[in-house]
């Protein structure tokens, strides 16, 4: 990717960084397109990892099977070998209402964005950090080392501070960990509405 996804007037549906209300319009527009349930106070998720290898996949394998059990939707984009793809299609039919595998395309990576309330990002990349930021999707860090954007802090709900939810260890047992925290978040609007105006503000700064 190698722009901001920002409102632009290419684009078929305008969003920006002010559209907080909008966006649970966009997700139950988006949600009825691509035949997932809809409802607006669904948790909904967009995993962020191109699958190319061996590494860690009976692990996430697991992982997405505990996050489906529970009431979530999760999204991803076909970058998979073939080998990993006809596991995730397998999931899909036993979760087709909440699990969905999209092609790669551009159209259909603004429509993730749009839809997401988090955005889970295994591979770090900071610019689709910044595109969550800007679609007021909020990032969980795996291997938060590795990001050179220090604006991203762990949530503190006491504090009501900070834009992520990071977790702080190298296997996925930390990765449900932190996504658990996010869900958890998500059900309590007050703190939920903390953390998308850091995201928003976040961005804001980002672009200063």
């Amino acid at each position: 990717m190698k722009e901001i996804f920002l409102s632009n007037d290419k684009a078929k549906r305008k969003y920006s960084d002010e559209a907080v209300k909008s966006k649970f319009l966009e997700k139950e527009n988006l949600q009825e397109q691509l035949s997932l349930r809809k409802w607006k106070k669904i948790f909904t998720l967009w995993f962020v990892w191109e699958i190319t290898e061996e590494k860690f996949w009976n692990e996430f394998l697991k992982f997405l099977e505990i996050i489906l059990e529970l009431d979530v939707q999760i999204l991803i984009l076909a970058k998979a070998e073939k080998h990993f793809q006809e596991k995730l299609w397998n999931l899909h039919e036993k979760f087709s209402d909440k699990f969905l595998v999209l092609p790669d395309s551009e159209e259909n990576l603004r429509d993730i964005y749009a839809i997401s309330d988090t955005i889970l990002c295994m591979d770090i990349d900071e610019n689709v950090i910044l595109s969550a930021l800007s679609y007021i999707s909020v990032p969980v860090i795996f291997n938060p080392e590795k990001i050179k954007i220090d604006l991203l802090q762990d949530f503190d709900p006491l504090k009501e501070l900070w834009n992520s939810f990071i977790a702080h260890g190298d296997n996925y047992a930390f990765i449900l960990e932190a996504t658990l925290r996010a869900k958890e978040t998500f059900r309590f609007g007050y703190d939920w509405g903390v953390v998308k105006i850091h995201c928003v503000n976040t961005f804001r700064d980002l672009q200063e």
